[in-house]
């Protein structure tokens, strides 16, 4: 499976702003595997109570970014993230959830003075940049920050937990 280029310099089989090959069909089936649903869309808990949804933002330094792309260590990185998403699936806490391309693929968009300012990249230079997120349904705070806490970002950085508001009643 190919995945859209990012940019020109974006070679066809590697990670967007990489040069190292992926095998996407064996990423794909490995996930598959692993959540026994669609790879990109972990819709795998039902929605039941709206208060017991909760965002898990997961940060990382440009320095848990680089591993990613390096064949040196991108095995153990994402060797990380598998058993923590591994985990959460076979607990069956995953509501939606979505890595990011690193921050370099970002556009910022803001309005001054009735005017779209657009700029490349992150806006701010920040330390930690936002990695990805999943949505979990878990009981209570205490059991979304305890899934926060076994997230490889947390050593590394951070993740942010927040509850997600319940839609608007009709």
């Amino acid at each position: 499976m190919t995945k859209p280029s990012l940019s020109k310099s974006h070679r066809p089989g590697c990670h967007p702003g990489s040069s190292v090959p992926v095998d996407w069909a064996a990423q794909t089936a490995a996930r598959r595997q692993l959540l026994g649903r669609h790879p990109f869309f972990l819709d795998t808990a039902p929605r039941q109570d709206p208060t017991m949804h909760y965002m898990l933002l997961l940060n990382e330094p440009a320095s848990e970014f680089a591993k990613r792309d390096d064949p040196a260590q991108a095995g153990a990185y994402w060797g990380g993230w598998n058993a923590f998403i591994g985990a959460m699936a076979q607990a069956g806490v995953i509501v939606k959830g979505d890595g990011l391309h690193g921050p370099h693929t970002a556009t910022t968009v803001r309005i001054r003075d009735g005017k779209r300012v657009v700029q490349d990249g992150p806006f701010a230079d920040t330390k930690e940049q936002l990695g990805g997120y999943f949505v979990i349904d878990v009981p209570d705070l205490d059991t979304a920050l305890a899934w926060a806490a076994r997230a490889p970002s947390a050593s590394t950085a951070s993740v942010e937990v927040r509850p997600v508001m319940p839609p608007p009643a009709p």
